[in-house]
């Protein structure tokens, strides 16, 4: 009956570890001292049970004898503080205050160094046990293994309760049900000190500490039992940490929702589980994981042969094959991305980054293999550049704004202008506006650069004189367009700045008027009853519908300088006069964009345009500059 516990404790650790270590990795330190837990949980129940064989057997060395229990006791040690250690990492998991995560392992140390302490001097002092005539026998100290466990429950009550608004359920379920059961065994034990119940207690609280935080099988993803995107991190971070090469595949399904209206997602969850069993059974030499919901990866190492084209085949002959579902086959549309764990890679983080950019890169060009390379990495860097230069848009971050002067053929002079951003990079360069306005599009991050537009040519309009009677052209998102808000904040910025609203023309392309066309409709209706005009920009690079023109409130109409640009040399000018006769019949003005040379300006002349606007007269300038231009050119 002595052992019991001690047998208890070394079965249910064994059960732990057969469901604990069938992973090859763990990715956070609670984790690992989880691990650890177990580990020394095992070690103690052993040692336990040698060490008590051997004060009841005869013919044991004293010496034998000593060093096994010396070894329980500093085993007991190490097996309590690792479970603390698990405790206080879970009750601090959201907590980032570091002073608090300073003392609770300094408060550990502490007891775990003073114990140990006792144990190293034991053979000198007898405080924890001594041989007397042979025989075992408890030194005045012999409870102190309590005594120190009460204390480290003591130190995680207190972390407990400093930080009990950012601590989990979980992890409060675990405080509920474990200390309770070890206090408890605690006293039974002091009051029944010939059975051993030290491995016991560790256990159940380490099974306990299983079932709330690990039973639910972390790092696995929860359809597939893949190994999930946060073992695929940690991987990645093991293998840079041990300087160990491997190729990486991430497989992403294309069209998978088809399926899921199709067959019903009850059977897509199921397809996709049998994917991922047979992507795992096909490559059981590697190790394959669920990024998410529709990305998968499988990882080479390196004594695979790197270099081997046979997995590539292998993948591709995989997905090819297609998905038996009792009568449902199914065939996979899918894109695989090959990249390389290089010995130079020094950042989880950024390797992981590249996977995504590179499926990413695979989705816009249509491919189904994508191979990555350092020149995508540059650009995915670039891009993460200049998205956080997007960020800050005000004139500190390196915005400005630049105008290109518009000519009036009627009177000869510049009457109106483009306000156009422009772009610094830190040493003062400038970013075309090509690279980082798709991007802002892109990331829903062009309004607080339209505003910023918006803004500073009201401000220009208002501080220099010599743009008095000059109105300015802004081009405008059409999301921005269809916002409800959208005038009452443009009259806020014109009445602060004393800006008449006829003098900001508001300009967007024809592409973008077919997204909603009764919604634009309504909402140029709406801003043009404030006294804001609109210009048609880039006519003639889109589906033109003269019937929308009509019935939209636009001004002017921009023609692209795809038309302009070759108007003296082009046979079909006659397009470019029926154009501009056509919406003159439509009351509507013509500015010709792009234009470059004398012969160009000297072509549209003669086809009674309105407006010029190009290179000829002046590129985009800076507020300075312009004035300089205004006053040699007006």
């Amino acid at each position: 009956m002595i052992f019991i516990g001690d047998c208890f404790a070394i079965v249910i650790i064994s059960i732990l570890c057969l469901f604990y270590f069938e992973k090859q990795f763990y990715f956070t330190p609670a984790s690992k001292y989880f691990a650890l837990c177990l580990v020394f949980n095992g070690i103690n129940a052993i040692l336990d049970i040698a060490s008590t064989i051997a004060i009841y057997a005869e013919n044991v060395p004293i010496v034998t004898n000593a060093a096994l229990n010396l070894l329980y006791f500093s085993s007991n040690i190490i097996a309590t503080t690792t479970i603390a250690m698990v405790l206080f990492s879970k009750i601090l998991e959201h907590v980032h205050r570091s002073k608090c995560k300073k003392r609770a392992m300094t408060g550990l140390v502490v007891i775990f160094a003073v114990y140990q302490s006792l144990v190293l001097i034991n053979p000198l002092t007898g405080w924890l046990f001594y041989f007397e005539n042979g025989v075992y026998t408890r030194g005045v100290l012999n409870s102190i293994g309590y005594m120190a466990t009460v204390m480290q429950m003591t130190l995680v009550i207190i972390c407990y309760i400093k930080n009990k608004e950012s601590v989990s359920k979980a992890m409060k379920r675990v405080l509920w049900q474990a200390f309770p059961i070890a206090i408890f065994f605690i006293v039974v034990q002091l009051v029944m000190p010939d059975i051993l119940l030290n491995s016991i207690v560790m256990a159940l609280v380490n099974l306990i500490i299983f079932i709330n935080f690990h039973n639910q099988n972390a790092g696995t993803h929860a359809l597939t039992k893949l190994n999930d995107r946060h073992l695929l991190h940690n991987h990645i971070e093991n293998c840079i940490k041990y300087k160990k090469r491997f190729k990486i595949f991430v497989i992403k399904l294309r069209d998978f929702e088809v399926l899921n209206q199709k067959y019903g997602h009850t059977v897509g969850d199921e397809l996709l589980y049998l994917l991922a069993f047979s992507l795992e059974k096909k490559f059981s030499y590697a190790m394959a994981f669920n990024m998410d919901s529709l990305s998968f990866a499988i990882t080479i190492d390196e004594k695979d042969g790197l270099d081997d084209p046979k997995h590539l085949q292998r993948l591709r002959a995989f997905l090819d094959k297609g998905i038996e579902y009792g009568d449902i086959f199914v065939n996979i549309e899918y894109m695989i991305v090959e990249h390389v764990l290089s010995d130079e890679c020094t950042d989880a983080n950024l390797f992981y980054e590249e996977l995504e950019y590179g499926v990413d890169l695979a989705r816009q060009s249509g491919s189904n293999y994508l191979k990555y390379d350092e020149a995508m990495t540059r650009e995915m860097l670039r891009r993460k550049y200049l998205i956080d230069k997007l960020q800050h848009v005000d004139n500190i971050h390196g915005y400005e704004l630049w105008f290109q002067p518009i000519s009036c053929v009627s009177t000869c002079r510049f009457c109106s202008m483009e306000a156009l951003i422009r772009l610094r990079e830190y040493d003062g360069s400038l970013i075309s506006p090509a690279e980082f306005i798709p991007l802002a599009e892109e990331t829903d991050m062009i309004e607080p650069i339209t505003w910023f537009v918006i803004e500073e040519s009201c401000r220009a309009l208002s501080q220099n004189r010599f743009l008095d009677g000059v109105n300015v052209s802004i081009n405008l998102p059409m999301k921005q367009l269809l916002d409800p808000k959208f005038e009452n904040r443009i009259n806020q910025i014109t009445a602060l700045y004393n800006i008449e609203h006829s003098r900001i023309c508001l300009e967007f392309t024809e592409r973008a008027m077919h997204a909603d066309f009764n919604a634009v409709k309504q909402a140029m209706q709406r801003i043009s009853a404030h006294g804001y005009r609109f210009f048609l920009d880039d006519f003639g690079t889109g589906l033109s519908n003269f019937n929308c023109l009509l019935e939209l409130p636009f001004e002017s109409i921009k023609l692209d300088m795809e038309l302009t640009t070759t108007i003296d040399t082009n046979p079909d000018c006659g397009l470019v006069k029926m154009l501009i006769n056509l919406f003159h019949n439509m009351d509507l003005t013509v500015i010709a964009e792009g234009v470059e040379t004398k012969k160009q300006v000297d072509a549209l002349l003669a086809l009674y345009v309105d407006k010029i606007q190009g290179y000829y007269y002046s590129a985009p300038l800076p507020i300075n500059k312009l004035e300089e231009f205004y006053k040699n050119y007006q």
